[in-house]
């Protein structure tokens, strides 16, 4: 009897054990709203948590525009006038110039605007990423993380699906 109750103490302590695991480890999401960057000078409908802050320069060539909240999300958006037209061909440029980075490790995701990729410096270093473009009347929209940081595939998920 003595026996089957510590067996039972031990099974229900292991139980506990994997809950409050589970519930620790589990996945942040974040909560995202509309964001019109419209009173920014740029006609673009995005994304982002509610508490993001934004920030505009204009570069005299080309517009940046970064969106931030904490940590884990962090867009840069540029805007210039288009160089082509076919937002594939701009995408296959910008991936062509990633790829040509040193650190580059793989492709992770490629749609016809965009792509999400890794670099990894070591073994101990890896960084995800994402370009994505738009084309708009006669302007050209160039959408990636921000350039300060390091981001884990779901904070690159996240962002990259809040500009698709």
């Amino acid at each position: 009897m003595v026996r089957a109750n510590r067996n039972l103490y031990f099974l229900l302590s292991f139980i506990l054990f994997a809950l409050c695991f589970a519930g620790c480890t589990k996945k942040q999401s974040v909560k995202l709203v509309d964001l019109d960057l419209m009173s920014y000078e740029m006609p673009i409908m995005i994304k982002a948590p509610a508490d993001a802050e934004i920030k505009k320069m204009d570069l005299i060539v080309q517009k940046d525009i970064t969106v931030k909240s904490g940590d884990g999300f962090y867009l840069q958006i540029f805007e210039s006038d288009v160089t082509n037209r076919d937002p594939k061909k701009v995408k296959e440029d910008l991936l062509k110039t990633v790829q040509e980075n040193p650190y580059f490790s793989e492709l992770v995701q490629e749609d016809p605007n965009g792509f999400i990729y890794k670099t990894q410096i070591d073994s101990t270093q890896e960084n995800y990423s994402f370009r994505y473009v738009r084309i708009q009347g006669d302007k050209e929209y160039t959408f990636q993380t921000g350039m300060i940081g390091q981001f884990t595939l779901d904070q690159v998920r996240t962002m990259y699906n809040a500009v698709k």
